[in-house]
């Protein structure tokens, strides 16, 4: 009789220890997935503001360039610019194909005329992934400084 308690101990002993190595491993498993998302949605975040940051330089230099042309520009309010180039520029928000190369962000540009000399600019860089829709916004104020 005591061969049969030890067999059915160890076969309990057998399921409890499988049982414990199975939550271990999906709870190792479960925050990797959640490291591998936070570091992904890390990443393109610090992307998106670079690119923000040189969407504004390049803004500036237009705006240098010719104010003329800067501030006609400013009149469409919006802007989709898949490239920093404004013949492949669209006045209007971005559609569901116009990427940044290489990327699956989209970068639109807000301008709203404060007066004759002056005009607020905001970047918006935005991406759909996994964890659903992110946006990065970056605003200045451009004026007619010549």
């Amino acid at each position: 009789m005591k061969k049969r308690n030890i067999l059915g101990q160890s076969l309990m002993e057998v399921v409890l220890a499988l049982g414990l190595i199975t939550l271990i491993m999906v709870t190792v498993v479960a925050a990797a997935s959640i490291s591998i998302t936070n570091s992904s949605f890390s990443k393109n975040q610090t992307f998106s503001t670079r690119l923000s940051e040189t969407t504004l330089e390049w803004l500036r230099g237009e705006r240098d360039n010719s104010w003329d042309d800067f501030s006609q520009r400013a009149e469409s309010l919006t802007w989709c610019l898949p490239e920093l180039n404004w013949d492949t520029a669209n006045s209007r928000n971005c559609n569901s194909e116009e990427y940044i190369s290489d990327t699956f962000l989209k970068r639109e540009v807000d301008f709203s005329l404060v007066d004759q000399s002056t005009i607020e600019v905001t970047v918006r860089i935005y991406w759909i992934d996994a964890g659903g829709y992110h946006e990065i916004n970056s605003s200045t104020y451009l004026t007619n400084w010549h």
